[in-house]
């Protein structure tokens, strides 16, 4: 059998582009600065205790410094927060990703199991052998196109389950870059 393209509307494409390692390597990335914005912070906690017992609240420069003090630090603390909302969501991303890489493998060998024709990631429905075919051969075809409508259903069912992943993803990210979602309590803001 030839196949023209590794995409036919008759066939089921099980490749799997997500770089789950990357999105890996970027979470520890985000563990650890989040490490270091609480490490600040908790410095900015004990400056803010120094000048609190050093100048007197009520002398100028005491309640500008205190003033300074109180805004970094909740920035600081928003910085901190804005960082682990946006971890939580990219550890979502890969676990739910997680699930579909060794469902497309599982799809792809169930094919070649089953008497499929392949090529790399590509799995193409069987020819249906025509009227004047022998009762083996329908017979056979019959057996091949109920795996290839199987693992065509399955593969639905995963491609929706990373596309909504990733949908979910990108919608979640677009919430925090247009602030939208208060980061400090993870509810949305109504805009008047």
């Amino acid at each position: 059998m030839s196949h023209n393209s590794t995409y036919q509307a008759n066939a089921i494409n099980t490749e799997f582009g997500a770089d789950l390692s990357g999105i890996q390597a970027h979470i520890d990335d985000l563990h650890r600065i989040a490490a270091v914005l609480l490490i600040n912070l908790e410095d900015f906690g004990g400056v803010k205790d120094r000048i609190y017992y050093d100048l007197p609240s009520t002398s100028d420069s005491g309640s500008a410094a205190l003033q300074a003090i109180e805004k970094y630090t909740a920035e600081l603390e928003d910085s901190y927060n804005d960082v682990n909302t946006y971890t939580g969501y990219n550890q979502k991303l890969y676990d739910s990703l997680s699930a579909v890489k060794p469902e497309l493998e599982s799809i792809l060998s169930d094919a070649k199991t089953g008497g499929l024709d392949t090529s790399e990631y590509v799995i193409y429905k069987p020819e249906d052998p025509g009227d004047g075919a022998s009762n083996s051969d329908q017979t056979t075809y019959q057996g091949k196109k109920a795996i290839y409508d199987s693992l065509k259903d399955r593969s639905s069912t995963i491609r929706t389950t990373e596309t909504t992943a990733c949908t979910t993803f990108r919608n979640n990210c677009e919430l925090i870059f247009q602030s939208l979602i208060d980061l400090v309590v993870g509810k949305a803001r109504y805009l008047h």
